[in-house]
């Protein structure tokens, strides 16, 4: 039987935080050691999702090596 996958959250009222930041940088250093993971974006704003985006098409100018 395989374990439910861990759930981090991170939460803040205010915006500017870092929060998106944190969860991209979470997420990347997991990808980079072969972890499965996953970004829920549930800001109105989703960038989140637009930065996901960016690096699907190539465009993420801080991906780049």
């Amino acid at each position: 039987m395989r374990s439910a996958m861990p759930v981090l959250t991170i939460t803040s009222r205010k915006g500017g935080r870092g929060k998106t930041m944190l969860a991209e940088v979470l997420v990347g250093t997991l990808a980079e050691r072969g972890i499965d993971a996953a970004i829920l974006d549930a800001d109105l704003n989703a960038t989140a999702h637009r930065w996901a985006t960016s690096v699907r098409e190539g465009d993420c100018r801080a991906c780049r090596r």
